[in-house]
């Protein structure tokens, strides 16, 4: 199956480095790894790999599917043109029983972090 992906873009009143400091809390309330942190993109993956294979994805929370999202941030007048990115990050193998589950959660990650850095 391809991968899945959601992706928003928009212009903020804040500044770039207000908008990685939300981004990085609103990642707090998920198990994850910042890959890379520079002035103007952000990449974080979330979730469990293991905990997916192991117990499955359609039985464990959508909070655990392995996620990548980058955020890239650049300076426009007054504020900061941002890009936000959800993919899914299973890597090889099947999202049987879990395609809907996953579609909801990476609009999610998209939309809360469009919510938490407007």
């Amino acid at each position: 199956m391809a991968p899945m992906s959601c992706t928003t873009s928009y212009t903020t009143q804040l500044a770039p480095d207000e908008v990685r400091r939300r981004t990085l809390a609103w990642f707090t309330a998920v198990s994850h790894t910042v890959v890379s942190d520079t002035g103007d993109r952000l990449e974080v993956k979330s979730g469990s790999q293991a905990k997916m294979r192991l117990i499955g994805g359609a039985f464990i929370a959508a909070t655990s599917l392995p996620a990548r999202t980058v955020v890239t941030m650049t300076p426009e007048g007054g504020g900061t043109a941002v890009t936000v990115t959800a993919d899914d990050a299973v890597g090889l193998g099947l999202k049987t029983g879990m395609k809907g589950k996953y579609e909801q959660w990476l609009a999610a990650i998209v939309d809360e972090l469009h919510a938490a850095t407007a």
